[in-house]
């Protein structure tokens, strides 16, 4: 189900509410971002971060490419993710963001059952659409 889909963890955010890197925060005695990682790596995807910043290749122990457009906020990562995924040939990417620790391999592997020959699946919960937790097919690069 998973074969053939790039995860990717958004953690190139300006943090500007937050105060302070959000990627490296521990949560859990863990960086945040190692929580999206695991969620991602327990599905069965190939697991990269999408992020400007320093070193965070060695700290977690997975792939980093910076923005191809630096400033667009979560739309480049995700053109930056799905570049990667064409690049490495996958049918598409399951983005997810750094700051979301209690999404767990059970809610990504979810929404993995959902693909179907949808564009896109993206959970909707309580507050709207999640766009930041959810699959993007290939097609999404061509719009």
């Amino acid at each position: 189900m998973a074969e053939g889909i790039l995860g990717a963890v958004l953690a190139g955010g300006e943090s500007r509410r937050f105060g302070a890197s959000k990627t490296l925060s521990e949560v859990g005695g863990l960086p945040m971002a190692s929580w999206a990682i695991k969620a991602l790596k327990d599905a069965g995807l190939f697991v990269g971060v999408i992020s400007s910043e320093d070193d965070l290749e060695g700290v977690l122990g997975v792939p980093v490419r910076p923005d191809l457009e630096p400033g667009k906020g979560p739309v480049g990562g995700l053109l930056t993710a799905l570049a990667w995924a064409k690049e490495r040939k996958h049918t598409g990417v399951f983005l997810l963001g750094c700051d979301m620790p209690l999404v767990s391999v059970g809610v990504v592997s979810e929404l993995l059952s959902k693909m179907d020959a949808s564009a896109a699946v993206i959970p909707i919960g309580l507050h709207g659409a999640e766009p930041l937790c959810g699959f993007y097919s290939l097609s999404c690069f061509q719009a």
